[in-house]
């Protein structure tokens, strides 16, 4: 029965002595005009009530009677539900609705269910489906995780479901109260993933999303989350850029989509809902009038100093700290970004608590570092036969004057220079702690962190890596607002020195210190050979400081309705310093003997408001989800450079006051950013899901008349396998059959700060007033340097998708097929101006379209899952192809000599290598256009007019992926990884004046010309290099099979038994060990195929061995 609001009372007044609880409660709905809810069983075994009260509330009266009984109460509106108290133990239920009354007006069981939905640790969930399987219909629980359902049958059966647990049916059985304990799902479609602003699983997503686990980070002694990722999702390609720690890391999500190379490629980094705002603070070259961007990010400050060209940008951060990572790869997932979402994002969520009784966990691991290999040269007797045969063929007699090597330096001696340089073990420390637990009110964790690494190189000392990071969630007793709190703060040191020539140097080469040990300068200026070893008394240093904090306030309006905001500030701080003292340099006489110093402060502050709506209802046969939202984010850069030269003693090197040349460079940058944003999400029955995403963004980096943009997607799923006549048809090996597509628009803003403006500079800045550099009536000149351009906007990218998502034998084994069409136009290009405007080039946009279209491949099976082994796989390929799709008045742009349309960018057009002259020994080249010369020609395609380069050499990797296994077996566990490319790499024998001073690969002389008639692959030796010898690395010839395979991770575990663990007072205890960059199967001749630059400092292999324990 509906009783209207007017009949409502709050004044009850009654008296009764060892009266039924069923007489009492009439009385109380009769008086109060609210209804009652109950199983009759319940109420008929109760105790008699003595009640007297007057002039009572609803809730005062119910007290009194349910005193000393096993009952309690819930209300919500005008509804009283009374249940078994030991049921209700989270407070009581929300959104009841009315009992039935029979003509009789007694209280009967009605044909309608109550109940409570919960998870882990009994904690409620709000927001589950409840549904009736007969007639699809059904509702969301509240806050409390309680539901009702009016049109249920007592023989109906129940369906539940919520992200991140199994979805479970449950008879009703003629029960009024229907409460569910849901089970964490085991299927990986299942699996909760994180998604823009919200979470999803691989089952009802519309997008493409890649999920990397904390165990698949934690099994792996890296540095940098970033090398932790590398094969695990198809389509992207993560390239660490040297082997020093923390140096910079390329990552390409589905290719290249700039023409302009100085455009950022990286992806959108998003740390507990932070945006990572990657500024290149590089300095401007005067000298070339060159912004010194690139297509990946070197991280905070001045590249230049120090000398692994950088860092990382997420260098600074903890891998321990990380819960989870998702890769946004398509429309549907990155279109909510808009214009920070064109090259894909990446979500890193970090750990949080859970409810316990407080959880104390510790884990320590040591290790070692070194290089996996190293290059096979010459020893002293070769070198000298090199050396000999050389001047020979080159008709040259030696002497000591032009082969100092041969006649002044000690040919018995014999240093292996590569072990010198990088042949040291290093250290790995790792200790990490953390403490959680809390209720299912509030939860919390604390944790710290220390790791550090030693160089593999001579250098001394090492890279500490310090950390503390904390969470705070809470939810008011009414579950109505929930406060979430997150920091992460990071300390990071580097310590690199450079002495990568000596990998090279001559076998007989005099030693590194005199006998006085001080660098032996003299010996080598004897024999006229540059002292390579410099770099071992100037090292740099770099302090990088990174706090990341998330505060996230949630309130429940009403049922289905939440109010949040999201704050968040990232903090990060850069202090990086080289030194150039008179010890490190040479004394001989006219050589320059004063010292240098070079300190850097870099600085970035980010703060990010997004409010939010989100609403979520049963509508029909479906679930809708309604969000809606802004954006501001703020980003204020700044960085101080100072160079201080001209010491003439070691003792004032790090006092910059004291240096009697003092020059200081002074950069600062902002950036604002601001957008709104919707999302719509119907789900019809699981089967038909349509999402709908939009955005409107205004960016600093554009001039009035075009800050801002829209962008949007749509994307829709049809899981086949709800449908009831699909179930009846399909053979019962197939679990799901998925189809999904999705289009949309992205955007890119990542030109650059203030590239719009007119931008002004001193003329030969940094300079003090010379002869060649004159003031103007005492005033050092100006010049323009860049042209204002209001009128440059957005890059647009349009991205498409289909994709095939299937499981079989109940879900044990799942694959995913994706093919994606992204396309991106508008580009923002630096086009080329005259010399009399003052600056060399103007940023605008053209119609050029370049195109990234492929396949990936992914799939993962639970081989053997029995109780005391299990064996499970996975394998994923991406196979990417990029084409300048087309170009209009291509001719008149700045890149018509370097590209050609419907060819790759990544493409290189070099001279056709024919082979070696078997007569002359030297190597030769296609003459294209037969005018008896090879040669290059300026302004005009490759391969037309006098151009003789038609050879096509395409550098971007055509696929990768990787793959893994792992087994278990009782306590004992073990896991390996593989990551693989198919690629080119810079040939190691692409180097000039084979024969010349210095060490080569043994290879390389072994399959050397040597007489007229000889089939060889390698020139003839000579002392100085011909145009034959210089153009080889401008040939196809420079580049070879650089792919591989790399088993880049084994990690084997064994946890302790749990009955003699807690003998001595632990929860849990392990034993571990892993490996990194175990080996390499691969053609290449070099060190590494992926660092593929010779004398590089190559990537290490590390090898740790440890214990977790916890408490």
């Amino acid at each position: 029965m509906q009783v209207s609001a007017s009949s409502y009372a709050q004044q009850i007044t009654i008296t009764e002595k060892k009266a039924s609880l069923e007489k009492v409660l009439k009385e109380i709905r009769t008086q109060s005009g609210y209804d009652f809810l109950f199983d009759a069983k319940l109420i008929q075994n109760a105790k008699p009530v003595d009640i007297q009260i007057k002039d009572a509330g609803i809730e005062e009266a119910l007290k009194s009677c349910l005193k000393g009984q096993a009952l309690s109460y819930t209300i919500d509106e005008h509804t009283v539900v009374i249940r078994e108290a030991e049921k209700t133990l989270l407070d009581k239920v929300v959104d009841m609705v009315a009992d039935i009354k029979d003509k009789a007006g007694k209280l009967v069981q009605p044909s309608i269910v109550v109940g409570k939905v919960s998870g882990s640790y009994g904690v409620p969930l709000s927001g589950a489906t409840v549904m009736v399987k007969r007639t699809k219909l059904g509702t969301n629980t509240d806050i409390k995780g309680n539901y009702i359902l009016k049109t249920a049958e007592t023989t109906d059966t129940l369906v539940i479901s919520f992200i991140g647990y199994k979805t479970t049916t449950v008879p009703i059985n003629k029960r009024v109260i229907v409460d569910v304990n849901l089970q964490e799902a085991t299927s990986g479609l299942d699996e909760v993933v994180v998604q823009a602003y919200g979470r999803t699983t691989q089952r009802l997503t519309t997008g493409n999303i890649n999920r990397i686990t904390a165990a698949d980070i934690a099994k792996q002694p890296v540095t940098d989350p970033l090398l932790a990722l590398e094969g695990r999702a198809p389509g992207v390609e993560i390239t660490q850029q040297t082997g020093y720690d923390g140096g910079p890391v390329k990552v390409v999500i589905r290719g290249r989509q700039s023409i302009n190379t100085n455009i950022n490629s990286d992806p959108l980094y998003i740390i507990d809902g932070v945006p990572q705002t990657v500024l290149d603070l590089r300095p401007f070259d005067y000298k070339n009038n060159n912004r010194q961007r690139g297509q990946y990010s070197v991280g905070l400050g001045d590249p230049t100093v120090g000398y692994s060209t950088g860092s990382s940008p997420l260098a600074a951060y903890n891998p321990s700290d990380i819960e989870s990572v998702e890769i946004l790869k398509d429309a549907d997932a990155t279109a909510i970004y808009g214009s920070r979402g064109a090259n894909g994002v990446i979500l890193i969520t970090t750990k949080k608590g859970s409810p316990s009784n407080g959880e104390f966990t510790i884990d320590l691991a040591q290790g070692v570092r070194y290089t996996v290999g190293e290059w096979q040269q010459l020893n002293t007797p070769q070198y000298i036969a090199m050396r000999k045969e050389a001047f020979r063929n080159d008709g040259i007699i030696p002497t000591a004057q032009n082969a100092p090597d041969i006649f002044l330096l000690d040919n018995n001696r014999f240093t292996d220079w590569q072990k010198y340089a990088y042949g040291n073990t290093g250290n790995w420390t790792n200790l990490q702690a953390s403490l959680s637990g809390g209720t299912a009110q509030t939860t919390y964790r604390l944790a710290g962190g220390y790791r550090a690494s030693s160089d593999i190189s001579t250098a001394k000392g090492k890279n500490p890596q310090g950390s503390f990071s904390t969470n705070l969630t809470t939810h008011s007793a009414n579950q109505r607002f929930t406060l979430s709190f997150t920091t992460n703060y990071t300390f990071l040191v580097n310590n690199q020195i450079n002495i990568a020539p000596v990998a090279t140097l001559a076998p007989n080469a005099p030693s590194v210190y005199d006998a006085q040990g001080s660098l032996n300068f003299a010996e080598y200026d004897k024999v006229r050979i540059v002292f390579p070893f410099s770099g071992l008394l100037q090292p740099y240093e770099g302090k990088t400081n990174t706090l990341n904090s998330s505060l996230n306030l949630n309130y429940t309006v009403f049922k289905g309705l939440v109010a949040k905001v999201n704050l968040g500030y990232n903090n990060a701080q850069k202090q990086q310093s080289q030194y150039q003292p008179l010890a490190a340099q040479d004394p001989l006489p006219g050589s320059p003997q004063k010292g240098s110093a070079k300190v850097e402060n870099a600085r970035t502050n980010n703060i990010i408001i997004e409010p939010q709506l989100e609403y979520n209802a049963v509508i029909g046969k479906g679930s809708i989800n309604l969000l809606t939202g802004g954006s501001y984010q703020l980003n204020n850069t700044s960085s101080l450079q100072t160079i201080g030269t001209g010491y003439t003693t070691d003792d004032l090197l790090y006092s910059m006051a004291a240096a009697p040349v003092v020059q200081a460079t002074d950069t600062k940058g902002q950036y604002k950013y601001a957008g709104v944003f919707a999302r719509i999400n119907y789900n019809w029955e699981n089967k038909y899901i349509l999402n709908l995403n939009g955005r409107r963004d205004g960016s600093s980096r554009f001039g009035e008349n075009n800050r801002f943009g829209n962008f949007g997607s749509v994307g829709a799923a049809y899981i086949v396998t709800e449908e009831k006549w699909v179930r009846d048809f399909l053979p019962k090996v197939f679990s799901t059959i998925k189809l999904r597509g999705s289009y949309g628009t992205t955007g890119s803003d990542g030109v650059g700060d203030y590239q719009y403006l007119t931008q002004w500079a001193p003329v030969s800045a940094g300079q003090s007033a010379t002869s060649t550099n004159p003031k103007y009536n005492g005033v050092i000149p100006l010049v323009s340097i860049q042209h204002a351009n209001t009128d440059f906007h957005w890059q647009v990218n349009k991205k498409l998708e289909g994709a095939l998502d299937l499981s079989f034998l109940d879900e044990r084994i799942s694959v995913e097929v994706a093919y994606y069409r992204d396309r991106c136009n508008n580009q923002l290009i630096q086009f080329p101006t005259a010399d009399l405007t003052g600056f060399s080039t103007v940023t605008a946009n053209s119609p050029a379209n370049v195109q990234n279209d492929g396949w990936e491949f992914q799939a993962n099976a639970q081989i053997i899952n029995g109780k005391s082994f299990r064996w499970s796989a996975s394998f994923n390929i991406g196979i990417n192809k990029n084409k300048l799709l087309s170009y209009p008045n291509f001719q008149l742009s700045p890149y018509y000599t370097l590209m050609k349309i419907g060819r790759p960018l990544g493409e290189q057009y070099l001279y056709k290598f024919t082979g070696v002259d078997p007569l002359t020994g030297q190597y030769t080249y296609l003459d294209a256009n037969h005018n008896g010369l090879v040669s290059a020609e300026a302004g005009v395609p490759p391969g037309t007019g006098m151009d003789d380069r038609v050879a096509l050499i395409n550098t971007t990797p055509q696929y990768s992926g990787g793959m893994g296994q792992r087994f278990s077996f009782k306590n004992l566990s073990l896991s390996l990884f593989f990551n693989y490319r198919k690629q080119l790499a810079r040939n190691e024998l692409a180097s000039t004046a084979f024969g010349a001073l210095g060490n080569v690969s043994l290879y390389k002389y072994n399959n050397r010309w040597q007489n007229p008639g000889d089939i060889a692959t390698i020139a003839r030796l000579t002392t100085t290099a011909k145009a034959s010898d210089i153009n080889y690395g401008s040939s196809d010839a420079a580049y070879t099979d650089g792919s591989f395979i790399r088993l880049q991770n084994i990690a084997l575990s064994y946890t302790l038994p749990v009955k003699i663990i807690r003998k001595i007072g632990l929860k849990a205890l392990s034993i571990n060990a892993s490996a990194q960059n175990i080996f390499v199967i691969t053609n290449y001749k070099g060190l590494d195929p992926e660092v593929n630059n010779f004398g590089a400092l190559p990537p290490t292999r590390t090898i740790t061995w440890g214990l977790s324990a916890s408490f």
